[in-house]
């Protein structure tokens, strides 16, 4: 049976274990159910653009994601954003995030749903462009706006 406290988290039990090693008596922890089942995504998210066959596609396999590709305008902003990294075309960083976090350099705005994607505004190119269903591999809920940081790769593992 699942215990919840006052403050709606689940209670972990842990007195057995940490009663004996640092002498306590009766811990609980209270988590967010979500994090006792696992079932949540991270907050900020790095995945690795590239070109194959002159489109830009990446890799996940935690999200069983290979050769994703960016289309319908979303490519444009790609090639925008990652302009001014040497060589983006072998790869980049994207980092990503529903919030707002340090060092971001632009955003995009939700505009509408079509074809199970996701349509997104980016006011500091003025253009739009569409995110496929693969987003809520990232996300639990459509964001209402994506911050983003393309950088260069630090090194290359092979």
């Amino acid at each position: 049976m699942e215990e919840v406290d006052v403050n709606g988290l689940m209670v972990l039990d842990v007195s057995g274990d940490i009663d004996c090693r640092f002498g306590g008596f009766m811990n609980d922890i209270g988590l967010e159910a979500q994090y006792l089942r696992g079932d949540f995504v991270n907050e900020i998210n790095v995945i690795a653009p590239y070109k194959w066959e002159g489109v830009w596609v990446f890799d996940d396999a935690k999200a069983g994601l290979e050769k994703e590709p960016f289309v319908s305008g979303a490519d444009d902003v790609l090639d925008l954003l990652s302009a001014h990294i040497p060589n983006s075309a072998s790869g980049f960083l994207l980092t990503f995030s529903g919030k707002p976090f340090p060092g971001f350099q632009m955003f995009a705005e939700w505009r509408r749903e079509e074809h199970e994607g996701n349509w997104y505004f980016v006011p500091a190119y003025g253009i739009e462009g569409w995110l496929c269903p693969a987003l809520m591999r990232y996300f639990d809920y459509v964001p209402a706006k994506i911050f983003v940081k393309a950088e260069q790769k630090r090194f290359e593992v092979i």
